[in-house]
């Protein structure tokens, strides 16, 4: 309780915060590119969806510190909006101002 994330518009770096501290808890280096969106995934509290400034979209364990998957830019635009499916873990969406909604599956990286 009482911790947050936050990224950086810049460079792909997520900060693990506590409320009651002034320093970050933790530094992950995510990316070289800044993220756009930041989504938590509802079943499991370590996992986060990311979408990156050059239109690429990952997943972070925060606990292990790692990228569990991560894209080759899919858009010819920024990415404005990112989902995990509700039924299925290893599937997510990414929806970009080029007009297309992409789907990609984690295990196989598509």
């Amino acid at each position: 309780p009482g911790n947050f994330l936050t990224s950086t518009e810049r460079v792909g770096v997520l900060k693990l915060w506590n409320v009651s501290q002034r320093a970050p808890l933790s530094q992950i280096k995510v990316g070289n590119t800044g993220v756009n969106c930041i989504k938590s995934f509802p079943l499991n509290p370590n996992l986060f969806l990311l979408s990156f400034k050059n239109s690429a979209v990952g997943v972070c364990d925060i606990a292990a510190k790692t990228m569990k998957f991560m894209s080759s830019p899919g858009h010819s635009e920024t990415i404005f909006d990112v989902v995990f499916h509700p039924d299925d873990p290893d599937l997510i969406a990414t929806a970009s101002y080029d007009g297309y909604v992409k789907l990609w599956r984690i295990s196989t990286s598509e």
